[in-house]
């Protein structure tokens, strides 16, 4: 399951990292939304990553992240999951009910899938309003069927 999660969050940096360098370089043609939203991403990355290490987050999941940071952050946090899927590092996390959880697999997963569908949603909702500017976002299929 490990291989698993490491080969979506590979992909899922190829494929959010795309969308960043597309923002990047059209950021003044763009909505506000889209700044929103990729900032978005990179937060709530950040908060789960903080929240599996039991750390204190230095940010908020709606902060607004200047854009030359955007690449960086996101980065970083790929690297920062990578690590704790290499080292297993057991959660600690509530649920909605906030109940404490601790479940060092069905958990653990939980949160790295949470983290995945999260990502996929609103790069899918930045995606339809690129689109709806008349603009084409990058293509985000790794694997080209003909």
């Amino acid at each position: 399951m490990y291989d698993f999660f490491k080969h979506q969050f590979n992909k899922d940096f190829y494929q959010t990292n795309a969308l960043i360098e597309f923002i990047e370089k059209n950021f003044d043609e763009l909505p506000i939304f889209v700044h929103k939203s990729i900032s978005h991403i990179i937060n709530f990355h950040y908060l789960m990553n903080k929240r599996f290490k039991s750390e204190r987050p230095d940010s908020e999941l709606w902060d607004l992240l200047p854009q030359p940071y955007l690449s960086r952050l996101h980065h970083q946090n790929y690297l920062e999951t990578i690590e704790i899927l290499e080292n297993r590092i057991m959660i600690t996390g509530q649920n909605h009910s906030n109940d404490l959880q601790k479940d060092e697999k069905d958990g653990f997963f939980l949160f790295l899938y949470e983290i995945l569908s999260h990502t996929q949603y609103h790069r899918a909702q930045i995606n339809y309003v690129i689109k709806q500017i008349n603009m084409d976002p990058p293509s985000s299929v790794l694997i080209m069927i003909e």
